[in-house]
């Protein structure tokens, strides 16, 4: 099989951001891979598939630079033993895989998401273009040929061209001829009552406002090995000061069980809030740049 598309990173989000993803999606990580591409911080690529185990090969870094549109293909031919990647019609790497068939998974394909429970992984920020998937290995002349062309329906080896230039709305058109629609959907989709914002600077505070009914049993978890910091104030006063992100979850304090008297524990984990308004506040680290030059 092959996998192409055009990619513009906008940032380096944690070790290993996905861009292709068919599998399982649990902890057996590779194992479970039919086949998966992610770029990896420093501007590599890795690709991996599974097979009971994994099987896996890496590129050079600095090969995707973010802010640059850049086209990354990588073939996989179990049949052959041969798996390879490319950048911009160019092969970068190839290594061997086992001729036995891949993991089979019956999960959808994500473009940009992958739901595996690994710390390592970050959100892919970019954009991503003229996505296809062929179940032929195409050579890198081939690829390097079409990468800037549109492919006509129905071209042999074809399984699914998604062109992501609708414009709007929730609709993936497959243009390969064989009705592979796909759709968008963002990761907070199902979760009506989240509150999402971004950090776009050094220096920058968010700071958020909410209103409790009733009391509340509330918990913190970081998805990103960052070291922001929050905060938490309250009607009983301060419960979390300037904590940082990688400080924050269950796991960084051993055997805590969260329930501590002093509800301003800078152990607690879990917070009892009793009914009144509360400010959540997330500070970048740095000096925001108003305040960033002078003698």
């Amino acid at each position: 099989m092959t996998m192409e598309a055009w990619v513009t990173l906008g940032s380096f989000t944690n070790s290993y951001m996905p861009l292709f993803y068919k599998g399982a999606g649990d902890g057996t990580l590779g194992a479970g891979r039919t086949f998966a591409l992610f770029a990896v911080n420093g501007g590599g690529l890795l690709l991996s598939t599974g097979d009971g185990s994994e099987q896996f090969l890496s590129s050079p870094s600095a090969l995707v630079t973010p802010g640059v549109r850049t086209h990354v293909a990588a073939t996989i031919d179990r049949d052959a033993g041969t798996m390879a990647i490319f950048v911009d019609g160019t092969q970068v790497a190839s290594g061997s895989v086992r001729t036995g068939n891949a993991t089979a998974s019956a999960s959808p394909l994500t473009v940009g998401f992958t739901s595996e429970p690994f710390g390592g992984f970050g959100p892919f920020v970019g954009r991503i273009e003229d996505v296809r998937l062929w179940n032929v290995a195409r050579s890198a002349a081939e690829l390097d040929a079409a990468r800037s062309t549109e492919v006509a329906p129905g071209t042999p080896g074809l399984l699914l061209d998604w062109r992501l230039d609708e414009g709007a709305g929730t609709l993936l058109a497959d243009n390969s001829g064989l009705g592979h629609a796909g759709s968008f959907s963002g990761l907070l989709d199902k979760l009506t009552d989240a509150v999402a914002g971004r950090i776009e600077v050094p220096g920058q505070r968010v700071v958020y406002t909410l209103d409790l009914l009733q009391p509340k049993q509330v918990v913190f978890d970081s998805l990103a090995d960052t070291n922001f910091t929050w905060t938490l104030e309250g009607p009983r006063g301060t419960h979390v000061s300037a904590r940082s992100f990688q400080g924050s979850d269950s796991r960084e304090w051993g055997t805590a069980d969260g329930y501590i008297a002093d509800f301003a524990a800078g152990n607690r984990l879990v917070h009892e809030l009793a009914p009144g308004r509360y400010t959540f506040t997330i500070d970048a680290p740095g000096m925001p740049p108003a305040l960033s030059h002078g003698a």
